[in-house]
């Protein structure tokens, strides 16, 4: 039997800080809100679901971030394979590359955290772009002895990227900052 897993998910693109929302919706059982401060537009969605999965199964379907990209896009492929097919449509993705080994002066793990990585990501959207994120894992038990796993991500300028890496291109993007959590919750025993 599969354990069930609870998935919450959090994606913040700027910073809401203690403004309130002056748009909000729900579409396809995520929460939407928006805020506008002088010309910053700031954005927040908000969502949680359950899967029938064990919760392994799912960080690996959350982390697959190489193949969720537009086919249609091969063309404009500069760190990844040109001919592979992206299993995962997302209209605005052209590639998706992993950094895993990163400079040695990095900081150090965090409290629980079993992995880092660098993902650079190019987009298309009226124009390309492109930008880089970090990725944190980390993976505990809770009381009743079931696995919580959280996968953090956040976009980084410049500077925070050749702390870890020789980046391959500069960050260009419309936000200034960007940060995801997934936070996945075995719910019952096996």
């Amino acid at each position: 039997m599969a354990r069930l897993v609870l998935i919450t998910s959090f994606l913040s693109l700027i910073s809401l800080s203690s403004m309130a929302a002056d748009k909000s919706e729900k579409i396809g059982g995520v929460n939407f809100e928006s805020n506008k401060e002088g010309d910053i537009r700031t954005y927040e969605a908000k969502t949680t679901k359950e899967f029938a999965h064990p919760v392994q199964t799912v960080r690996k379907a959350i982390t697959n971030f190489a193949n969720k990209c537009n086919n249609e896009y091969k063309d404009k492929r500069k760190f990844s394979s040109l001919t592979s097919d992206c299993k995962f449509h997302n209209a605005n993705f052209i590639e998706t590359f992993y950094v895993t080994a990163l400079k040695q002066k990095t900081y150090p793990r965090e409290i629980g955290e079993t992995q880092r990585f660098l993902m650079g990501r190019r987009a298309y959207n009226r124009g390309e772009f492109g930008y880089y994120e970090i990725v944190k894992i980390f993976e505990s038990k809770n009381d009743k002895g079931l696995t919580t796993i959280k996968i953090v991500q956040e976009m980084l300028d410049n500077e925070q990227v050749a702390i870890f890496t020789e980046p391959k291109f500069s960050r260009e993007s419309a936000f200034d900052k960007s940060k995801t959590t997934f936070t996945l919750t075995e719910i019952e025993p096996m």
